[in-house]
């Protein structure tokens, strides 16, 4: 029989503010790697179902009475995936309400079946705002103070510092979370993002293609989000990484037209090694304007790396 599991994943409201008590939105952003046995990463098109339930084995599918599932078509490359769930399917709002619940909030757990096979362990679904509180999630650094408003083509440091020895493991994701609350860019401009994790780097893309300006003079914001993952043997990690960057929608200023066919961001690993995570590692962010017009600034506003189990 053919088998496959998801070593590991991260679920997390899909926001584009850091979170503190608010309305829960209707997306789920779902990071996942998947293996075979013995543990080699998939490649190809899987039929992937979602449900959430309140154990993490056993326990009820919600709502109880209604309850939500979705199944979407997932591209897999080297082990990696990504999906927003809740866009096929709506996400009902009392899917995360009442039922049982600890410290962390209420007890939410994804479970995902894949080709009509069920994984395990279930993963539990959290806020960015329940990982800044701990928990199962180790927060590695965090920045607080905005920075200045950038208008000019200039290298910009936004996150600098350092991951300890024995952070990324086969069990262990490095979350990293980037948060712009001023940015404003023009048609076929593009914010370059190069995040380096040792001495593997990975360059960002951030490309306009709407034929007009997102955040006309900077009233935008922008949230990017990073995932390392490991491959290979527990002291001899590499670096594989997916990006997400999601503008709000109240900032598309000049047209009215599907997100996803206008700002993308795409990840170009310009720079692979064998990193050995047992020691410590120094993780950077930069942020470069390729070419500025009036309608081109950005305000690093605050992020955080974090390992998530």
């Amino acid at each position: 029989m053919k088998r496959m599991h998801v070593l590991l994943g991260i679920v997390a409201l899909a926001t584009c503010a850091l979170p503190v008590a608010a309305d829960v939105p209707n997306l789920l952003n779902y990071q996942g790697r998947l293996t075979d046995p013995a543990g080699a990463p998939k490649n190809g098109t899987f039929t992937m179902q979602f449900a959430v339930y309140d154990a993490e084995s056993a326990g009820n599918q919600l709502p109880i009475g209604s309850a939500w599932a979705e199944t979407q078509t997932v591209t897999v490359t080297n082990g990696v995936f990504n999906v927003l769930l809740g866009s096929v399917t709506a996400l009902p709002a009392n899917v995360f309400t009442g039922g049982p619940s600890d410290a962390a909030g209420p007890l939410r757990f994804l479970q995902v079946t894949v080709d009509g096979e069920a994984l395990s362990p279930r993963r539990r679904i959290v806020s960015a705002a329940y990982a800044m509180s701990g928990g199962a999630n180790g927060l590695i650094y965090r920045t607080t103070a905005d920075q200045a408003v950038v208008s000019s083509t200039a290298l910009t440091t936004c996150m600098t510092g350092t991951v300890p020895g024995g952070t990324l493991g086969s069990d262990k994701i490095i979350h990293v979370v980037a948060i712009f609350d001023r940015f404003g860019l023009s048609n076929s401009k593009r914010l370059t993002l190069v995040l380096n994790y040792g001495t593997s780097s990975l360059d960002i893309d951030i490309a306009n293609a709407s034929g007009g300006t997102i955040g006309g003079s900077g009233s935008g914001s922008l949230r990017v989000e990073a995932f390392i993952v490991a491959s290979g043997a527990t002291n001899a990690q590499e670096m594989s990484i997916n990006v997400v960057a999601t503008p709000k929608t109240a900032d598309l200023v000049s047209f009215d037209t599907n997100i996803a066919a206008n700002l993308t961001a795409t990840g170009n690993r310009a720079n692979s090694a064998t990193e050995n995570s047992t020691v410590d590692k120094t993780l950077t962010l930069t942020a470069q304007l390729n070419n500025q017009s009036v309608n081109d600034l950005f305000t690093f506003s605050h992020g955080f790396v974090e390992r998530i189990n």
